[in-house]
């Protein structure tokens, strides 16, 4: 048997009932059956029914609620990650101090006055 989209289901059952011949023609015309043609007929009308009941509007401020949970999550997950590298680029410029070589040194007093931060220039803290 062949296998039918739901448009085509519902094409095909639009047919037989609009068919002078009936039922049973465009049952014979697709190689269904007729209780299969019935079936598809019985969702389609519950398809309807449904779509046409009435319904009062769904909610939107949980929807919008959610949302700015999300972005209150999304923004202590960021504050979190900039304290992590705020640590990390003190370390890095405290190993700069103890162990860099003068030039480096040089650039980083340079950046802290200037209160750049690494990375956002066009220079690097580290030698190539």
């Amino acid at each position: 048997m062949k296998r039918y989209s739901a448009k085509d289901k519902y094409e095909i059952v639009a047919e037989g009932r609009r068919s002078p011949k009936g039922i049973k023609q465009v049952c014979s015309k697709y190689q269904i059956s007729r209780e299969t043609f019935y079936q598809w007929e019985a969702k389609i009308k519950q398809a309807a029914l449904t779509a046409l009941e009435d319904t009062p509007p769904g909610p939107k401020a949980p929807v919008r609620d959610q949302s700015a949970a999300e972005l209150e999550a999304m923004l202590e997950k960021l504050k979190i990650e900039n304290a992590c590298l705020k640590i990390k680029q003190e370390w890095n410029e405290f190993q700069i101090e103890l162990h860099g070589s003068p030039e480096q040194k040089a650039l980083l007093n340079k950046l802290k006055k200037k209160d750049t931060v690494p990375g956002k220039s066009s220079g690097s803290l580290t030698k190539k």
